[in-house]
């Protein structure tokens, strides 16, 4: 009997040491894979389950079902009361979801200012805008019974579409329930609370205008006003959801307001901080990270936020060089000729060699007709590099319209012969003929233009010119039309003098 008992007891230890854990719980998401697991939480946001070890949230807008054995968890409703329509009134809104709303102050060289944001996970995960906090070098969230707390780590950000979330030190505090924006309907109800101008806590109420484009990134339209301070802050449907983050508005416009949709700042939210707040604003102290954060922002089309980045770069030193090159970029871009001037020259007292920004500098000075200093500008570039058919080009074009029609032949007689291959440098040589009654070597260099870049609309249209003072007018209707087929407006009077001609 003895005997038996110790093998019994031998059998069960060794099942015991080898036995593999099997959940009660399995999750099915929408995309077809499975997670199992043990519940730990359950909102009625999202399920949190250990995964052999492993942490894992899982939001209900992901689950398509929660299979288990344990009827107490595995087979409550997915879905919340909200969830399922049923409207609040905004009173009872605000009394539901106030105490998850958040202000933040945040300090900087520059001095203060205000954002808002809201309580995603009760202990202290906050979501707020990339832009409220990224030039801060200190931020204090508020919560609404007046207790505050310094943001110490960032658990996740993306400059690009405008989200960060925040960690502060704080435990069970209330939780906003996430709505989905997905499937939204235009001319629906929504609200907004924040602290606009320092007015915290205050609501306002609107339409969903619709769905929209901004900077390559899909965002919220609608009309419940905002100013600033409200940036971060929550955008709700009337079942007290949070569907959008607030980011921006539109001052040209009357209640032109624009939010990031909720489901594209899910993925941002975890339980763990990629870094402490202290590394994420060293990381942003460092000229070369903000250039290079200037420079994805400019890539993905946000110019505002991107010259913002640029700025605080030259802050940060002075005579950096490639930062000013971007913001003189921009302002080309944006068609600011007084603040690029003034970027460019900048440039070119910290690094006089810089080609590029005389360059810029010469078009600029003879754009207005400055000529003596726009000449001065590509001289300079010559004089550094003689074989620079561009400059050479560019010189010949001011000498043109400065009226020194000599010089400007001689000029682009050089650009050609360094770049034969050039159809701009062809197509100026053959204005330059022109100009001075060579009208049979005009059209010869223009149609050679043409035959490099079929393309050129400019030639087309002098070429147009050309051929009717020679008397050619079938040819000379031929590449008017051309011209303005690739997009070239033409004076009114020249073509009353093909009209007769084209019958």
């Amino acid at each position: 009997m003895m005997k038996k008992f110790k093998l019994i007891s031998f059998i069960l230890a060794i099942t015991l040491f080898f036995a593999i854990p099997i959940f009660a719980e399995t999750i099915v998401l929408k995309s077809g894979k499975t997670i199992e697991g043990e519940i730990l939480q359950r909102t009625d946001q999202y399920i949190k389950i250990d995964a052999y070890g492993v942490t894992l949230t899982y939001y209900f807008d992901d689950i398509e079902s929660v299979i288990g054995e344990d009827s107490k968890n595995s087979q409550k409703p997915i879905f919340s009361p909200t969830s399922l329509g049923i409207s609040k009134l905004p009173a009872q809104i605000f009394d539901d979801v106030a105490s998850s709303i958040v202000v933040l102050t945040t300090q900087s060289a520059m001095g203060g200012s205000l954002g808002s944001g809201f309580i995603v996970e009760e202990n202290g995960i906050i979501v707020t805008n990339f832009h409220v906090i990224a030039s801060a070098e200190n931020v204090v969230v508020k919560l609404k019974n007046g207790r505050s707390y310094p943001v110490t780590g960032i658990v996740d950000y993306d400059p690009i579409r405008d989200v960060c979330v925040l960690k502060i030190d704080a435990n069970n505090l209330d939780v906003i329930s996430l709505g989905s924006s997905d499937n939204l309907i235009q001319g629906q109800k929504v609200l907004v609370i924040g602290a606009p101008l320092g007015l915290e806590y205050s609501i306002s109420d609107g339409l969903l205008s619709g769905q929209r484009d901004s900077f390559g990134q899909e965002v919220i339209q609608f009309t419940a006003p905002i100013s600033p301070g409200n940036s971060g802050g929550p955008l709700f449907n009337i079942q007290g959801q949070v569907i959008g983050i607030t980011t921006f508005t539109n001052v040209g416009g009357q209640n032109l307001n624009f939010a990031i949709p909720i489901n594209k700042a899910k993925k941002y939210i975890h339980s763990y901080s990629k870094m402490s707040f202290i590394e994420f604003v060293t990381s942003l102290s460092d000229k070369q990270s903000l250039y290079n954060l200037g420079v994805e922002l400019l890539e993905a089309g946000n110019t505002e936020l991107a010259l913002d980045y640029f700025y605080r770069a030259v802050e940060l030193d002075p005579e950096f060089v490639d930062a000013y090159v971007a913001l003189s970029d921009i302002y080309a871009l944006l068609g600011m000729g007084e603040q690029e001037f003034q970027v460019l020259e900048m440039i070119v007292a910290i690094d006089p060699g810089n080609i590029g920004a005389h360059n810029n500098l010469g078009f600029l000075y003879g754009h207005s007709e400055m000529y003596n200093e726009a000449i001065a500008e590509f001289k300079y570039i010559i004089n550094i590099n003689p074989d620079d058919a561009m400059a050479h080009s560019n010189l010949a074009a001011i000498y043109s319209k400065a009226g020194y029609l000599d010089a400007s032949l001689a000029e682009v007689k050089k650009a050609v012969f360094l770049d034969p291959d050039n159809a701009i440098g062809h197509s100026n040589l053959g204005w330059g003929y022109c100009q001075k009654g060579m009208v049979n070597e005009a059209i010869v260099e223009t149609k050679k233009a043409i035959s490099l870049d079929p393309y050129n609309v400019d030639a087309h249209y002098n070429l147009s010119y050309m051929y009717y003072e020679s008397g050619e007018y079938v040819l000379a209707i031929e590449h008017c039309d051309e011209a303005m087929r690739l997009g070239r407006s033409v004076e009114p009077q020249f073509l009353e003098k093909l009209r007769p001609h084209r019958y």
